[in-house]
């Protein structure tokens, strides 16, 4: 290979940690990268385990060929080594994207979903996973309706809170009925009925 073992793979594990806290476009280049390299490493496995196998058959014995063995041994050791050092990082890299995807929607809620521009920032398999755990989490909210599993751990300061609607939201249920959250309009409303819409943005938090 052109590059050092396992440097795609190092790219992965350094973006996750530049990213540690938000969903940054999923780097699907660089995980085909570190695919193709595993593909090609196992493949020189294969060889030198067949080489070795024909060079132990054909053998006269002698230090000669103990020490080609030996050589063999070690490269193909050091490319097993490098294939679990990628497979360690996709893992890893996969898992802190999944963990700021079920983070999110616990965070924002079932309702509405992930923002567009979050959105797009998700794999084919991300969108499959991040749909099935929101069905999820909705069925097992379904089973605590007078408790709202998704609000934060910390007591708020305030009950009641001024906001700015800056995405129109349609119409939303409060414990007061239905209200249209229209841009551009401000409300005071019960934290509890609003802070998914804060936190994805929908609404402006102003005093």
């Amino acid at each position: 290979m052109a590059t050092a073992f396992a440097e795609e793979a190092i790219k992965l594990i350094r973006e996750a940690k530049r990213h540690a806290d938000t969903l940054p476009p999923y780097n699907s280049e660089c995980v085909s990268n570190v695919l193709q390299e595993n593909l090609h490493l196992n493949g020189q496995i294969r060889k030198i385990v067949a080489t070795q196998k024909e060079l132990t058959q054909s053998s006269q014995s002698g230090l000669f060929d103990l020490q080609q063995q030996q050589q063999y041994m070690t490269t193909a050791l050091m490319h097993q080594l490098a294939v679990r050092r990628n497979v360690q990082c996709l893992h890893a890299y996969h898992r802190h994207r999944m963990n700021l995807i079920t983070d999110l929607i616990w965070d924002l809620g079932t309702t509405l979903g992930l923002p567009p521009e979050l959105k797009d920032n998700l794999s084919p398999h991300e969108i499959q996973f991040l749909e099935g755990y929101r069905a999820l989490v909705q069925d097992y909210k379904g089973s605590f309706l007078n408790v709202d599993l998704g609000s934060s751990l910390v007591p708020p300061r305030d009950v009641f809170v001024m906001v700015r609607v800056v995405k129109d939201c349609g119409e939303i249920m409060t414990e007061k009925g239905p209200i249209q959250l229209s841009v551009g309009t401000m409300h005071y409303l019960r934290r509890v009925d609003v802070e998914a819409l804060i936190t994805q943005g929908y609404l402006m938090h102003v005093g």
